[in-house]
């Protein structure tokens, strides 16, 4: 029985993980238990049981352990680039939001981030002496109802809100990257057809299988650039650059999954960009989104 125990104890060692020459540290490769030779075994005593249990129970708990190693893929280019929709909720008038801007302006500029950005002013931060020159009501609104569909606080800013489900401060950039891959990981955002016109939106909505809850065709009008020299306030003295400001928020339609075609009037929703989000009734998760944009424009408002 002592053999037995020592040659029980030695192929459980073969069996366990070892680092090999020249692979870097953490790194290990798994050997398979050697099985003992039979005449070693007769003279021992093993049974055929013994032999089994031995000889394969080190192999049967390292498959069970390497599992997920056989089941995780790396995810592939196309699916690491997939479409995120992101809107920065934020204020002239508070001093945590420049660095937030900032970042806005970086997802935009690097176009292989698939990035949409979209930056909406607030008016509850207008204290200090300044009156937020880019906010507007419809921000105000939309802002509303995502406190109420996400529980998060109204008067919360910077904030972000990705893909209509995740939210975080737009302060914290880690946390920003973190959610637009965790998005990118777990949705999937349609693509929606978009032919602009002198004053008219031509929307494309494809055929879909039936939602599980109706979805909102929102429009979005933006500018491209705004450059605030800012004088009074937390900010005062301070030129911040701002893009893809939201100018107009409107509801187009709801829809249900058919495909649908419709073209938009925007005599009185003008702007450098369009973009078109189908999102879950009650502002909940984003379906779909695309973005057509006339031309490059910057805008430049001096305060006096």
């Amino acid at each position: 029985m002592v053999f037995i125990t020592k040659l029980s104890s030695l192929m459980s060692s073969r069996a366990k993980p070892r680092q090999r020459r020249g692979e870097a540290e953490g790194s290990c490769h798994y050997d398979m238990p050697k099985i003992p030779p039979l005449a070693l075994t007769r003279s021992v005593g093993m049974t055929t049981k013994d032999i089994f249990r031995w000889t394969f129970r080190p192999l049967f708990l390292a498959c069970i352990l390497l599992h997920p190693v056989f089941t995780t893929f790396p995810a592939t280019a196309q699916q690491t680039n997939l479409p995120v929709v992101l809107e920065l909720f934020t204020s002239q008038g508070c001093a945590d939001t420049p660095a937030a801007d900032g970042l806005a302006t970086n997802l935009v500029s690097d176009k292989d981030k698939n990035v949409t950005v979209l930056t909406c002013h607030l008016s509850l931060m207008d204290i200090g002496g300044w009156k937020d020159t880019l906010a507007n009501k419809d921000c105000d609104s939309r802002r509303r109802r995502y406190a109420k569909a996400l529980k998060i606080p109204t008067a919360q800013v910077p904030q972000f809100v990705i893909n209509g489900a995740y939210d975080t401060i737009g302060q914290n950039n880690k946390d920003v990257y973190d959610l637009i891959d965790k998005a990118r990981s777990t949705d999937y955002i349609g693509s929606i057809g978009l032919k602009l016109g002198a004053d008219t939106l031509d929307i494309a909505l494809p055929e879909k299988e039936k939602f599980e809850k109706t979805a909102e065709i929102w429009l979005f009008a933006f500018d491209r650039e705004h450059v605030v020299d800012i004088n009074a306030g937390q900010n005062a003295g301070s030129c911040i650059k701002y893009v893809n400001v939201v100018k107009h928020i409107v509801k187009v339609m709801y829809w249900k999954g058919p495909a649908t075609n419709y073209t938009m009037d925007l005599k009185l929703v003008p702007g450098d960009g369009y973009t078109v989000i189908a999102q879950e009734i009650g502002q909940g998760k984003i379906l779909a989104a695309s973005t057509v944009i006339r031309e490059e424009k910057v805008l430049i408002n001096s305060n006096p």
